[in-house]
């Protein structure tokens, strides 16, 4: 029993004879495509629904979350020293406040740009704070395609099929086979 294969059975399917037939098949993706738009449509505006008001619930409670921060901000920063003298964070039952460290950030002074401190960083000889990335240039390989042991070049041909859809009926997805058989 350890060799046993798992066989996925297959729906039978129609196979159009004519390419009359095989126009049929076509409208019969387009409707299904429509619907699907039309799902993706109605799901789309609910979420948006759901998003706004939420966000409007939010909206008064972040700020009267946001006042009592403050306030507790207010209470203990003139207290700090005498808050912190064992550790930077004070636990209460109710939850903890305090202070900590952020990790430390490097920040590009005067408005520069990441090119301008590479610039600088070259020009004064500190080449080893530059970071420099290596990967293989698939286009470059693509173009000249060097006859490599490593290395293999590879095309493939795909069946598709994209049912055209009235205006106002949405986008209709090109489907090819190898998304077919991966699904």
């Amino acid at each position: 029993m350890a060799n046993a294969v798992n066989r996925i059975k297959k729906a039978f399917t129609n196979i159009p004879s004519s390419l009359r037939e095989a126009g049929k098949f076509i409208l019969e993706m387009a409707e299904r495509q429509k619907r699907m738009n039309e799902i993706k449509r109605e799901a789309k505006k609910k979420i948006k629904e759901l998003s706004d008001k939420m966000e409007e619930d939010l909206k008064t409670l972040r700020s009267e979350r946001d006042t009592f921060f403050n306030a507790l901000f207010a209470f203990a920063e003139p207290k700090k020293e005498e808050l912190t003298e064992e550790l930077r964070t004070v636990k209460l039952p109710e939850g903890d406040f305090g202070w900590r460290w952020t990790p430390p950030a490097v920040v590009i002074k005067n408005g520069l740009s990441d090119a301008d401190i590479i610039a600088y960083l070259k020009k004064i000889g500190l080449h080893h704070y530059i970071r420099v990335v290596e990967e293989v240039d698939r286009e470059a390989l693509l173009r000249v395609r060097p006859n490599l042991p490593v290395i293999a070049y590879e095309q493939r041909e795909e069946f598709f099929a994209k049912p055209k859809l009235k205006k106002g009926e949405g986008s209709s997805e090109e489907i090819t086979k190898t998304d077919t058989i991966d699904r």
